[in-house]
């Protein structure tokens, strides 16, 4: 509880003030902060990273439908 001094006497505040608002309180203070330079990626090395990411999971995926269509009858 907080007093405030002069007028008619102690004016008191309400429980809420000044404390914040909880779970997410911290939000819209600015985007980016703390953070470094961001490199941009060029389309090619996106084009390059998604090949090697769709490379290594091919094979997963492709046993996996393999799995279904024996289990399905087709």
């Amino acid at each position: 509880m907080t007093f405030f001094r002069g007028g008619s006497g102690p004016v008191v505040t309400p429980a809420w003030r000044g404390r914040g608002r909880g779970r997410g309180g911290a939000r819209g203070r600015g985007r980016g902060r703390g953070r470094g330079a961001v490199h941009k990626m060029t389309r090619e090395e996106l084009d390059q990273q998604l090949d090697s990411y769709m490379a290594s999971t091919k094979g997963h995926l492709d046993a996996e439908l393999d799995a279904y269509m024996k289990e399905a009858g087709i």
